[in-house]
């Protein structure tokens, strides 16, 4: 007899030779689905009921399953034995069936040649394509399958387009490509070169068309500079062309890529702000400090409303001396409203002046003029983050008493604590190892003065966990400090986003507790869902934990948020791109850091994955250069990865690149 065809990929389908596919409720086969997902050892019937009818009383729901075994097993007529019923668990007989992605798998990993051409052939599309139930949990449990199986497809894509020569394959294999990933630019490049290569120019270019468009509103993003270069190449051939034919043939407009290739944030439906630096008025430079730090106690009040989409701290800061239009910066940070202001400090007396602006229309919304005592502060910055959400969030409806309240900061009573803080807050952005030693000492002497002053543990805290990176060779007294600390001020504030943070960090990088990690991540999250920084780190944690396609879907978010990024949100992506042996994304996704070496081992790796030994080795020996007394072995012992093969796919890059040992 024949085995039992189970395809999974594309078009869910349980058939039979000489019997064709059989009838079944599309509940049935989603659990004959998922029981050969699961393999040999199948499911408890817990798990199953939990899956498929976790709506339903326990009672219900085990009654629904014995009728769906039933029904199935009836269904299935002579192949009903491939169904095993136990008394705890349900299993479908592997050697009785033909499972469609056990094949692909299989096929995908082989080294005869032609298997990986078989195996997407078998790829007919992603996992249960089009099958939606309403059980969150089977889609829950259904996702990282679909996500690591669509994974392989573009990567056999990827390496067969890569090796194709013939012009007809190139065009099919791009195209099954960009089905699957439209924003794959090494695709359209393919195509591109190969329109080119065929005459057709004009096709070429529009192909770029695409590309350029689909990257802008998908991502946020412009064109790689290797896409751009392709582009200028091709037209700057069509121009020449042109010049010989100036006496006849139709002239064709030529189209140029975006202005330019830095990351634009994509529009969103929340109504979206941006805080720009407020200017100090006060005659000395040494309380730009002051200025710097209302402006991002304001920045994070907002930030803490998540109906409201609030630009970072960092891209905010780079206009910060720039003599712009605001519709020019609203542009360029993708924002509707712009908040400017100024500060002038003198004695114990402070004005404070702020505009809210319409960037759109070029309306003034609001403004307001501050004359207090410096006791007054805080009651000034709510003020300002109250009367933006009230002209802002509220007039759309959504403003709750709550969502106000919790953007409001009052932590501490004492304005030399409170100034302590952001003196140090100052030293810290600084990154370098002096102005970490001065920020511990200023933010514990804020601690001191106030010691249920919860940032300022919390900003302690996080600044040992970044310090790491910067400062003395003790990361594990470090990180423990960071913890206790951390503790500490979500005892004091539960609401303090950045302790949850820190307490992440410190999950991940000393303890190796995963789950923890990226649950003290998400609670972070939820409490300040627009802090791009937060956002960044959070994607380095998704990586490590084995989370690379959540980690890239949180970079764009990050990248859209920040649109000035620092160097570390690109390498972040990159790395979550290399995990997914996408590596002419990570390559295109490093290419935008605006200084390379800041990213050598990254760009070194990545070539060695592209088979560009030359180009990796010289990237592993400017890297050297910086870091001497790198080694594989020492470095592998500081990655926090949860999956033993991410670290091994890292080490073989490293490897590659000739890195030492």
């Amino acid at each position: 007899m024949s085995k039992l065809e189970i395809q999974l990929l594309g078009r869910l389908s349980i058939a039979a030779e000489n019997v064709g596919e059989f009838a079944l409720p599309r509940k049935n086969k989603v659990m004959l689905a998922a029981l050969a997902l699961a393999g040999p050892g199948g499911l408890s019937r817990e798990k199953l009921v939990d899956l498929l009818w976790g709506d339903r009383d326990d009672k219900r729901a085990h009654a629904s399953l014995r009728q769906a075994l039933a029904a199935t097993r009836k269904a299935l007529g002579p192949y009903r034995d491939c169904l095993r019923a136990e008394p705890e668990q349900i299993r479908i007989d592997g050697a009785m069936t033909e499972l469609d992605t056990r094949d692909f798998e299989a096929l995908a990993s082989s080294e005869v040649p032609g298997d990986r051409d078989r195996a997407l052939a078998l790829y007919q599309g992603d996992l249960l394509d089009g099958i939606r139930l309403k059980e969150e949990a089977f889609e829950a449990w259904s996702r990282p399958l679909r996500e690591r199986l669509r994974t392989k497809a573009i990567t056999l894509l990827s390496e067969s387009l890569n090796s194709a020569c013939d012009a007809e394959r190139c065009v099919a294999l791009a195209s099954r490509l960009l089905e699957l990933e439209a924003t794959n630019e090494a695709a359209h490049r393919a195509l591109m070169r190969t329109y080119a290569a065929q005459g057709r120019d004009n096709a070429a270019l529009k192909q770029f068309i695409v590309c350029r468009d689909l990257l802008d509103h998908e991502l946020g993003i412009g064109p790689s500079r290797q896409t751009i270069a392709l582009f200028e190449e091709i037209r700057g051939k069509r121009r020449l062309l042109a010049g010989r034919k100036r006496s006849g043939g139709a002239r064709i407009a030529v189209v140029a890529p975006k202005a330019t290739t830095v990351e634009r944030p994509r529009p969103t439906t929340k109504p979206s702000i941006a805080v720009l630096p407020f200017t100090n008025m006060s005659g000395d430079a040494e309380q730009e400090y002051f200025s710097d730090g209302i402006t991002e106690d304001i920045i994070t009040g907002l930030s803490k409303n998540p109906d409201l989409f609030v630009i970072s701290r960092h891209s905010a800061f780079a206009f910060k001396g720039r003599s712009l239009k605001l519709k020019d910066i609203s542009r360029e940070l993708g924002v509707r409203y712009v908040l400017e202001g100024s500060i002038r400090k003198a004695g114990q007396r402070i004005r404070v002046t702020a505009l809210l602006i319409d960037a759109s229309t070029d309306r003034h919304l609001w403004a307001e003029r501050y004359d207090r005592e410096m006791g007054d502060i805080f009651a000034v910055q709510d003020e300002i983050v109250g009367n933006i959400l009230h002209n802002v969030v509220a007039a759309g409806g959504k403003l709750e008493q709550s969502a106000r309240a919790a953007a409001m900061q009052k932590d501490t009573n004492s304005l030399r604590a409170y100034d302590y803080y952001l003196r140090g807050k100052e030293h810290v952005y600084r990154y370098r190892d002096e102005g970490f030693a001065e920020a511990r000492e200023l933010y514990e002497k804020a601690i001191e003065l106030d010691p249920e002053f919860a940032r300022a543990h919390s900003a302690l805290a996080f600044m040992y966990t970044r310090w790491i990176n910067f400062g003395p060779e003790n990361p594990v007294g470090l990180l423990a400090k960071a913890q206790e600390l951390a503790r500490r001020a979500v005892h004091l504030d539960p609401s303090d986003y950045r302790a949850h943070w820190t307490l992440g960090s410190v999950y991940l990088f000393d303890r190796r507790q995963h789950a923890q990690s990226i649950a003290e991540f998400e609670r972070a999250k939820a409490l300040n869902p627009n802090d791009a920084g937060l956002l960044a780190h959070m994607v380095d944690a998704l990586t490590y934990v084995g989370r690379s396609e959540d980690a890239v879907e949180l970079a764009k978010e990050v990248i859209r948020r920040n649109p000035n990024s620092p160097v570390f949100c690109f390498r972040s992506l990159a790395a979550a791109y290399y995990l997914l042996h996408r590596y002419d994304d990570a390559l295109a996704t490093l290419q935008k850091i605006a200084v390379p070496l800041d990213a050598r081992r990254q760009f070194a790796i990545t070539y060695a994955q592209l088979g560009r030994l030359e180009e990796a080795r010289a990237e592993a020996n400017e890297f050297l250069k910086i870091y001497p007394s790198f080694s594989i072995q020492r470095w592998a012992k500081t990655e926090p990865y949860a999956n033993p093969e991410d670290l091994e796919h890292h080490i073989d890059g490293l490897r590659k690149a000739g890195l030492p040992e």
